[in-house]
């Protein structure tokens, strides 16, 4: 996977309010298959949100079924350690996690929410293809233990987000739309009220991690989350340490156009991968591709947006996608959803009534899809969250206000240039 930078976040506290009124879950978490009813949890500060857990227990290699006995998590997913599933409600919104204890010292080991990119992209599928307990095996019949897991030394978070991506989902259709900002009060709704059943939880370093356009959705969420701490009381504090985002997507202005570089010089060491009459019509239109997401950002009419993109995917990222190269590598063909033939086993294993059923996923949640095209498109017709340009006209027209200090990290990202030859991030 790609290779991950951070960047330690400041905390501030000053004075507040609240009272939680919800008894903590003690850990370690549960160890038997009797314990496992669902918990809703509320706070006073978030009305408008619950959060739904639904305990599970660690894979245990000598357990022996009883007959009849359906099958646990741990079953499936070999390699699991005890966790939840379970959901954040908002309305009509629904957004589901999955959460693991580290296997070395939970009570010590840091916290990390993990979050994949798109936009429109399931966390379900960095729990199995990169960083979650176990692996699916080829088919989707089933899965093996993944000795490489992060929850060898952290307690990880898989969440499904925004709406429409993954096992998340609303009854409103509405709800299904761009943009991230919205997102982040969910989000530190979200880790509230997980501190309400956690209290404990609180002294162990807390970290958002991500990938591709969690370049995008990252900084919003730790920067909302550094203003709420700004003016919330000692006991409310989110412990957010650190940010960790690979191969991210953090300025269009910046990294679009690198999608020229990638196929047509020698950035790569592969390279160049296209034939001469290609890249030179590439490169004449890469002024024009910059010209037109400068416009973006300098007045985020959607249909200014809208044509931005289409232009710069027709001219710049159509010759890729045509090649039949993997354009999240470019050493590799393209082969299977998503150029990985385990997309396809993950997105069957996942499709399988039992699995839905032990990942406490209810019957009127989506079927599963790896990345959903309807809130990838919704995602375009709205502003780059990160213009790194003078003007930040953009982001009042829009409505929101994007502090200087999350341009900044924004624009600081978009420099880092560490994505390699992965076209996702392309830089």
């Amino acid at each position: 996977m790609a290779r991950l930078s951070s960047l330690t976040l400041l905390l501030s506290a000053s004075t507040t309010v609240t009272a939680i009124v919800t008894p903590p879950i003690q850990l370690p978490l549960i160890s038997s298959p009797e314990a496992t009813a669902a918990r809703i949890l509320t706070h006073p500060e978030h009305p408008e949100h619950s959060l739904t857990i639904n305990s599970h227990i660690a894979h245990d290699s000598v357990r022996v079924k009883k007959d009849g006995e359906a099958p646990t998590l741990g079953d499936i997913c070999p390699g699991a350690t005890a966790g939840y599933t379970g959901y954040l409600n908002s309305g009509s919104k629904h957004f589901y996690f999955s959460y693991f204890e580290s296997r070395s010292k939970p009570t010590e080991d840091p916290v990390v929410l993990w979050l994949n990119g798109g936009p429109g992209c399931s966390s379900m599928t960095g729990l199995f293809m990169e960083l979650g307990p176990c692996t699916v095996n080829e088919g989707g019949k089933s899965a093996r233990e993944n000795p490489n897991s992060w929850i060898e030394a952290a307690n990880v978070f898989f969440l499904d987000q925004p709406i429409g991506v993954g096992f998340s989902y609303s009854t409103n259709e509405s709800d299904i739309h761009g943009g991230t900002f919205a997102a982040s009060e969910d989000i530190y709704a979200f880790m509230r009220l997980w501190y309400t059943a956690f209290p404990e939880a609180k002294t162990l370093p807390f970290s958002i991690a991500g990938e591709s356009y969690g370049g995008h959705y990252i900084p919003v969420f730790a920067e909302h989350i550094q203003a709420m701490n700004a003016i919330a009381g000692p006991d409310e504090q989110i412990p957010l340490e650190s940010v960790l985002i690979g191969n991210g997507i953090f300025a269009d202005t910046v990294q679009t156009t690198s999608a020229y570089d990638i196929p047509c010089t020698n950035v790569t060491g592969i390279g160049p991968l296209f034939n001469s009459s290609v890249c030179e019509k590439m490169a004449a239109a890469v002024p024009r591709c910059e010209y037109l997401l400068k416009a973006c950002g300098d007045y985020p009419d959607p249909i200014i947006c809208q044509a931005s993109l289409e232009y710069c995917i027709e001219k710049l990222d159509r010759p890729y996608f045509e090649s039949g190269l993997n354009y999240y590598d470019v050493s590799k063909p393209c082969e299977g959803y998503l150029c990985y033939p385990i997309m396809d086993s993950i997105t069957t294993f996942l499709r399988t009534e039992t699995v839905r059923t032990v990942f406490g996923v209810p019957p009127e949640a989506p079927r599963f899809v790896g990345c959903s095209n309807k809130v990838g498109k919704e995602f375009s017709k709205v502003l780059p969250l990160c213009y790194c340009g003078k003007s930040t006209r953009a982001n009042h027209l829009q409505g929101q206000r994007l502090h200087h200090r999350h341009e900044a990290v924004c624009c600081e990202f978009a420099t880092l240039r560490h994505s390699g030859p992965h076209l996702c991030g392309h830089l």
